[in-house]
């Protein structure tokens, strides 16, 4: 978030004594830790200057609450800030630097750099025998397991061009499936995944074992380093191709998927993933071109010559209301679509009728015509006028 200068000499030094206030070490690994390197004549001190990533895999670390975070990150933006480079006379902050330090001072006084209380957020995944058996920890702070371990080796899985929707969902169903059974089975037991990639079958033969043992009570069932879905309900969950809600469906005249009728049209597959009878696609082939506009025009103002507040629109006109109102009321129906299990159950309850019998609502006001009370003129006395 705040940027320097890689020609600054004080960039790494700042970030050293930034880390060093952000990040509080646990005292137990830290004892561990340098009793261990005590053995090899090395100082934490020299650790956390060249062998920081090292360190960080075996001490835990925690960021603490914003009462005490904040003045001392306060005094590190303080104290570093103004100081210049030997060679370029420049501050180490800029302007705008200061600015992005305001927001980031903010955010702490508001506690959303501080670690949730009560909440662990490291997990042993192994031991390093290498270095006299210490814990090595895996944190779950932050998002870069997620672009990391997830993002970053799904493109090289996906094939890149000539393929069909089939093949590119298969690809990304089989993608996640592996991913699942070794990241997950290593961070939930510290071991390597053992086996074949083919759940379906062992989730049949533990159903199996299961039968046996109702049987004969003294066999046991095989465990599974997952769970059997089989033994489950399914999911809603959507993996992929979303399908199209009910409510764009209706809005936009669109008819819904029948199975055995519609998938066999041209992009079928694609049809019965979006729920339609004839796949949802943007306006790509020479024939959507040619009926797009004129096609358009003509149903709209055929369909508006009996309407009293409604008018004739040119082809332009329709094409600027598309890349323009319609293209943002899109996105809002896509995000209220992608976010209705939250926002109806919120709603309904902030619109429930019972909410006004915990309100104490006040009563009508009565009307009161406008009085002046001062800067009334006298008019003169007639008599006087006279």
């Amino acid at each position: 978030m705040i940027y320097i200068s890689r020609m600054h000499a004080l960039r790494i030094p700042f970030s050293q004594v930034l880390c060093d206030a952000i990040f509080i070490p646990h005292p137990e690994d830290k004892r561990r830790v340098c009793d261990w390197l005590r053995t090899k004549d090395l100082t934490w001190d020299f650790m956390l200057q060249y062998k920081a990533r090292w360190l960080w895999l075996h001490v835990r670390h925690t960021i603490p609450p914003p009462e005490l975070l904040y003045p001392i990150v306060h005094e590190v933006f303080q104290k570093y800030g103004p100081l210049k480079d030997a060679k370029t006379n420049l501050p180490l902050f800029t302007a705008s630097t200061w600015k992005t330090v305001k927001n980031i001072l903010d955010l702490i006084r508001n506690g959303y750099l501080s670690d949730p209380p009560g909440i662990s957020l490291f997990s042993c995944i192994g031991l390093d025998y290498q270095a006299g058996a210490l814990r090595i920890w895996r944190c779950i702070r932050g998002t870069n397991m997620t672009e990391g371990g997830t993002h970053t080796h799904l493109r090289p899985r996906m094939p890149s061009q000539g393929t069909s929707i089939r093949h590119m969902v298969a690809s990304l169903l089989d993608f996640v499936l592996v991913h699942n059974l070794h990241v997950g089975t290593f961070n939930s037991s510290g071991k390597k995944f053992c086996g074949h990639d083919y759940i379906w079958l062992t989730n049949e033969i533990q159903e199996l074992e299961i039968t046996i043992a109702n049987h004969y009570p003294e066999f046991e069932p095989s465990p599974l380093t997952w769970v059997n879905g089989n033994l489950y309900q399914p999911t809603n969950e959507v993996l992929g191709v979303l399908p199209l809600p009910s409510s764009v469906l209706e809005m936009a005249g669109i008819q819904p998927f029948v199975p055995g009728l519609d998938n066999k049209k041209k992009q079928g597959f694609l049809a019965q993933l979006q729920g339609t009878r004839k796949a949802v696609l943007p306006v790509h082939t020479v024939q959507d071109w040619t009926e797009l506009s004129p096609g358009a025009v003509k149903i709209w103002n055929r369909h508006v010559e009996t309407m009293p507040d409604a008018y004739y629109k040119l082809t332009e006109q329709l094409l600027q209301y598309a890349h323009g109102d319609w293209e943002r009321n899109g996105n809002l129906r896509q995000s209220l679509s992608l976010a209705f299990d939250v926002t109806d159950s919120i709603k309904k309850k902030t619109r429930d009728a019972k909410c006004s019998d915990f309100v104490t609502h006040p009563v009508e006001a009565p009307l009161h015509p406008h009085q002046v009370t001062q800067g009334f003129i006298e008019l003169p006395d007639d008599s006087t006028a006279r």
